[in-house]
């Protein structure tokens, strides 16, 4: 957990550090322009689809003994059941457009940068789950004009890696330095000061839900996933490079990936660039206009506090130094358990989501 240190240093290091952030750069505080989780490749003349690209790119899959030059194409029956959803696809005032973030004037707090990361990491994962889950179904519709089934598994969302827990020893250290102060009126108020840091900036990060915003975008992704149809059996038999890619020890995964047969690679890519663009503006919407104006407003308040923390440290007192470590135990616990609570709130959307 920082100490605060010396007020002086601390004005000096954000100062270095917002300016560096106003220095020009070609992608946003937000990270949005990084190459998406998925990207999309342009179309290739092998028998297999690709809507994604790996880092570094791998080769193209090339189904052995059988060449193909092309494809095989949805039949006219299951392609008339997809009328409605390139409907939905076309039409664009459903797609919401990112707003512009506003400029940032103020460093994110080291305090406040775990959390921050992992509500921004959650919206990926969303986003990268949703892909997968399309190129999942629109395998099941691929499979049923053969009247096959489709024997993977639903892709489910990778979880965020469990961060470490140090509760249990910060409460033995603050166990170990707790003691019992005479009355003093300097002692008061640096214990009136800390109670108002507690409640006005540590407080509302303990209390925020981060889950919200992440499962109305899992219901989004759910009204376009769930309208996905099921195909019909056409009268054709299953091509002999089907039988050779389901025979693929790593199919599955490559299915999650969209890299194999696809049902229909133009609505596959149209898929993926709304499910993108839905990720994009509930990401920046909620942290720009929520988790940014939480941040400004809690920064004001340490800020205020801080300098006054510091005027009561001025103050020469033989147990002022002893109250302030135990007040920065409790800090590193109320921080320490705002972790905790957004990535337990940001599983839970994931758990509460259904597609």
């Amino acid at each position: 957990m920082p100490d605060l240190g010396d007020l002086k240093e601390q004005i000096e290091e954000e100062r270095r550090k917002i300016a560096n952030l106003s220095k020009p750069s070609g992608s946003s505080h937000l990270g949005l322009n990084e190459k998406p989780a998925i990207p999309i490749t342009e179309r290739s003349d092998y028998s297999v689809g690709i809507d994604s690209v790996m880092e570094p790119e791998p080769p193209p899959i090339i189904i052995k003994p059988v060449p193909v030059l092309q494809p095989p194409r949805p039949g006219p029956k299951t392609q008339a059941q997809m009328a409605s959803l390139f409907a939905i696809l076309q039409n664009s005032d459903s797609i919401k457009k990112p707003s512009t973030p506003p400029p940032i004037s103020q460093m994110v707090s080291e305090k406040y940068g775990p959390v921050m990361e992992q509500v921004q990491d959650a919206f990926d994962r969303m986003e990268a789950w949703a892909l997968a889950v399309k190129n999942w179904k629109l395998w099941t519709l691929f499979m049923d004009q053969y009247g096959l089934e489709n024997e993977f598994p639903k892709p489910q969302p990778e979880l965020a890696t469990p961060i470490p827990n140090f509760r249990s020893e910060l409460h033995r250290l603050l166990t170990k330095n707790a003691t019992k102060f005479p009355p003093c009126p300097l002692l008061k108020c640096k214990q009136s000061l800390f109670h108002e840091e507690h409640t006005k900036v540590i407080r509302p990060w303990l209390k925020t839900n981060f889950s919200s915003a992440l499962m109305n975008l899992g219901d989004t992704f759910s009204m376009l996933l769930v309208s996905i149809p099921r195909g019909v059996p056409e009268d054709v038999a299953t091509p002999s490079e089907i039988t050779q890619f389901l025979a693929l020890p790593n199919a599955a995964e490559l299915v999650y990936k969209g890299i194999g047969p696809i049902f229909n690679l133009d609505i596959s890519r149209q898929l993926s660039d709304k499910i993108r663009t839905d990720a994009m503006a509930a990401k920046r919407k909620f942290i720009d206009d929520d988790l940014l104006a939480l941040k400004h407003r809690t920064n004001t308040y340490l800020h205020r506090l801080t300098s006054l923390q510091n005027q009561c440290t001025a103050k020469r007192h033989a147990q002022g130094s002893q109250l302030d470590r135990i007040f920065d135990l409790q800090r590193a616990i109320d921080w320490h358990n705002a972790c905790h609570n957004a990535h337990e709130s940001l599983n839970h959307a994931f758990q509460a989501v259904s597609w």
